[in-house]
């Protein structure tokens, strides 16, 4: 069960570094 936590935690933490990336590029431009 630990293992599986970890792991969603971390995939939680990589989707929002993604999605806070995402829309540093996106506005950038603008």
């Amino acid at each position: 069960m630990r293992r599986n936590t970890t792991i969603a935690i971390v995939i939680l933490m990589l989707v929002l570094m993604t999605a806070s990336l995402l829309q540093l590029v996106v506005l950038a431009p603008r």
